[in-house]
C-alpha cells in the first residue's frame, strides 16, 4: 500500500505520535524522512530500528514551519530518493 512512497514525519525523533507514525508507515514500506529539530540521537536511533527492520529512513533536521515554507515557495515537493 505504501510501498515506493516517501513520508516525512515530524517529530519522529520523540516519543509518542511522531514516531508511532515513522515506524508504522516504514513498518507498511514506505520510506521515512524523520525530521527533527533537537533531537538528533533520537533520529538516528528511529533510522537505525527502521532499517534494522528492512526499511529505508533518513534523520532530517529542520524546523517543521520552514518545510511548509518551502513547499508553498516553490509548488509541490519532489521525491525524496532514498540510499539504503
Amino acid at each position: 500500500m505504501r510501498k515506493g512512497k516517501t513520508a516525512i514525519v515530524t517529530g519522529a525523533a520523540g516519543s509518542g505520535m511522531g514516531r508511532s507514525i515513522a515506524l508504522t508507515l516504514a513498518r507498511e514500506g514506505a520510506n521515512v524522512v524523520a525530521n527533527y529539530l533537537t533531537s538528533a540521537e533520537s533520529a538516528v536511533a528511529v533510522v537505525a530500528h527502521i532499517e534494522k527492520q528492512g526499511g529505508q529512513a533518513v534523520a532530517f533536521q529542520a524546523y517543521a514551519a520552514w518545510l511548509s515554507l518551502e513547499r508553498r515557495a516553490v509548488g509541490q515537493p519532489q521525491r525524496l530518493p532514498l540510499a539504503g
